[in-house]
């Protein structure tokens, strides 16, 4: 089966979960991108600037990708589907590793590390209005804060600001800390997060990016590793990439039959 046809179909994450992950194209990116650009419009131009960053391409997939824009993407998908997480997106990586090669995908998470960017101070009022909706108020560790909102505020240089959802986390992560940059695993957790130790440190498939200070989103890079190393929130390239994932399979009694046809 092609790359193009696995897109379409989607693959079967494994273990077994009865879940379906694919990169958004057809008929479904062509929904999702209507109903994003006209959710772009509830918000300030400033804002708007930094949420046009996707756009369909000739073989009909969602291209592009950023923070703000996947946090509001999430807000637009339908019941029953989800965008991916990064452990998400390291399973299917596992799997699949060609699919994703040569792409990145952001997923609704960032790493928030101090108050003060020491790399891009647009991002210190993002990191301050975030940590304190948080009431977070000094940090020992890096924290990766996931399932984000968005909301208008055009004192942000973005237009915007990340907020909590009623579904946020947020996790003490030491693994994004600027000590572990560059360095390699193989294993992750349930949250998407590498598992050290000193064999991986060697042998690893996967890298770990990092940096030392204030926020930074959260995706799998083109060399499918894991990024949390960028300054500008907001940037966004035609490599970007959008996977979902649904829950296709209603019972048991169907899986193998689905589980057969995607495989």
């Amino acid at each position: 089966m092609t790359n193009a046809q696995k897109q379409d179909y989607g693959i079967a994450l494994l273990p077994r979960t009865l879940e379906v992950a694919r990169v958004l194209a057809g008929e479904r990116a062509k929904s999702r991108f209507e109903a994003y650009q006209n959710a772009v419009k509830e918000y300030n131009p400033k804002a708007q600037k930094t949420l046009n960053v996707y756009s369909l391409d000739s073989d009909g997939r969602i291209v592009g990708s950023n923070i703000f824009g996947r946090t509001l993407l999430d807000k637009v998908t339908p019941k029953g589907t989800r965008g991916a997480s990064m452990q998400d997106l390291l399973r299917l990586s596992d799997q699949e590793p060609e699919l994703l090669r040569g792409t990145y995908e952001d997923t609704n998470a960032v790493a928030l590390r101090s108050l003060n960017d020491s790399q891009n101070s647009a991002n210190n009022y993002l990191a301050k209005t975030l940590a304190k909706k948080l009431n977070v108020r000094s940090f020992k560790e890096p924290l990766l804060v996931t399932n984000l909102e968005i909301k208008d505020d055009e004192r942000s240089e973005y237009g915007l600001i990340l907020v909590p959802s009623k579904n946020t986390n947020v996790i003490v992560a030491p693994q994004l800390s600027v000590q572990n940059r560059e360095r390699k695993f193989t294993f992750y957790d349930q949250n998407g997060l590498p598992i050290f130790n000193d064999e991986t440190d060697k042998t690893g498939k996967r890298q770990v990016w990092t940096r030392d200070s204030g926020i930074s989103r959260l995706y799998l890079y083109w060399n499918l590793i894991l990024n949390s190393g960028i300054e500008n929130l907001a940037s966004s390239f035609s490599v970007g990439r959008v996977v979902e994932v649904s829950d296709e399979v209603a019972g048991a009694d169907l899986a193998e039959e689905k589980f057969a046809k995607i495989a």
